[in-house]
């Protein structure tokens, strides 16, 4: 990717040597208006949002295949008549396995491409990128892989934002990974002392006195330590604020672009919260479970796209709220979006867990799970940081105790019959696995 400030910098460049060229030969040179009017041109290129007419790129798709196509039959027929119609096939078929458009299409024939198959699977564990949070990395053998989409649900208030930021921070300073964090919702101060409470290990009464002010100790310890870390020992975590029901999915691929750009990277993780919070169109009244399955299949085009793990959430519904355990069927159109996340995990968590930071992920769907022991995922919250960790084996008989002997085997679960629904996931996921 080229920046707005590179491509200036060339410009800046092109303008001196031209000029020394016009010098020479007793030429005008360029004026500060003509110049200035190529760095404007440069301004509106990158302010241009990006065309999505699929109309349009079909017709540029097939324009460059034709004019690839005429080069290549002219090229070998230079070289001669022999072989001739083998050697145009040939070149046929590899501009005809090229998409010039953003759905790239990949193929190979399975039982001839042999070589290409074990490229693949040599690649299979580098595509993954750790949670470095051992029970996920466990579940999921390693991580999730880039182009794979993840779902965690909760109540209102349940601890979404929470857990997702908790998410930011390991991919970025344990995985050492390039993060986007967007928040539809938190505020942009709220959202940052979160992750300040996290990496500082700041309890409350560290961050704030008794009239809800930023203690000008905490204050002085942001701006001490940062400069002082090693940028290595970490990725990029870059906060976007934005406000509900303002962003729509093509805008925020617009949004990830452009951050692209300003830290000219690709990002490995993208972390929304969350996806309820996205505008939909406007034709989608009634049809919130349709809404919901294109909205999730264009996260995992971005996902895609990007080459990047998309993670966000959703909000389950108030008939959950009385659950003993909690799952995704709690969330309209689950079923939809449930068949294109790889990941799907509920959160769980009663007052007398709350009070001692404890809560549990339901695992409705993970891929690659086989072997896994238990449909729960046992962790805890350091009240004092918020930093959360999987439960030691102290704290996991803790947490089994304060839910009583029907919960010591999580396996044993029985979910309430209210989850016809999730008997119908369980048979689809069983089908896709």
């Amino acid at each position: 990717l080229i920046t707005e400030n590179t491509l200036n910098s060339l410009l800046e460049k092109k303008f001196d040597l031209l000029n020394h060229k016009n010098l020479r030969l007793n030429k005008p040179i360029l004026s500060s208006d003509e110049m200035d009017r190529y760095f404007s041109k440069v301004k509106d290129l990158f302010s241009l949002e990006e065309d999505t007419n699929q109309k349009l790129e079909k017709e540029i798709d097939d324009y460059i295949h034709d004019e690839l196509a005429t080069a290549m039959i002219a090229e070998e027929v230079q070289k001669g008549l022999d072989n001739l119609s083998q050697r145009v096939s040939n070149g046929m078929e590899k501009i005809n396995d090229l998409s010039i458009g953003s759905g790239s299409v990949k193929t190979f024939e399975f039982f001839k491409d042999t070589n290409t198959k074990l490229e693949l699977y040599k690649n299979f564990h580098e595509d993954k990128i750790p949670f470095n949070v051992s029970s996920l990395d466990e579940v999921t053998r390693g991580g999730l892989e880039r182009g794979q989409v993840a779902l965690f649900a909760a109540t209102s208030g349940g601890g979404k934002t929470a857990f997702l930021t908790n998410l930011s921070y390991y991919f970025s300073v344990k995985s050492k990974c390039n993060v986007l964090h967007i928040t539809l919702e938190e505020k942009e101060s709220d959202q940052s002392l979160r992750l300040d409470r996290i990496v500082l290990n700041s309890g409350i009464e560290d961050t704030f006195d008794l009239d809800g002010k930023i203690k000008p100790s905490f204050s002085s310890k942001v701006k001490n330590i940062y400069p002082r870390v090693n940028p290595k020992s970490h990725g990029i975590l870059r906060i976007v604020k934005s406000t509900p029901d303002t962003l729509t999915i093509d805008s925020l691929y617009q949004l990830i672009r452009n951050c692209m750009r300003k830290d000219n990277i690709s990002y490995d993780v993208i972390v929304l919260d969350y996806a309820d919070l996205l505008k939909l169109p406007s034709n989608t009244m009634g049809h919130e479970s349709e809404a919901g399955q294109k909205l999730f299949q264009n996260l995992a085009k971005i996902a895609g796209e990007t080459n990047s793990i998309l993670i966000t959430g959703s909000q389950l519904n108030r008939s959950s709220w009385d659950s003993d355990v909690k799952t995704i069927s709690s969330v309209e159109g689950s079923y939809r979006k449930i068949n294109i996340c790889s990941f799907v995990g509920t959160i769980n968590s009663n007052k007398e867990e709350r009070n001692q930071g404890f809560f549990r992920i339901y695992l409705d769907k993970c891929r690659n799970s086989f072997g896994f022991k238990d449909n729960m995922l046992y962790m805890k919250y350091d009240l004092h940081s918020m930093k959360m960790h999987c439960d030691s084996d102290l704290e996991l008989s803790n947490h089994k105790s304060l839910l009583g002997d029907k919960s010591a085997n999580s396996q044993d679960l029985n979910i309430k019959k209210e989850n016809h629904k999730q008997n119908m996931i369980d048979a689809i996921n069983a089908s896709l696995e």
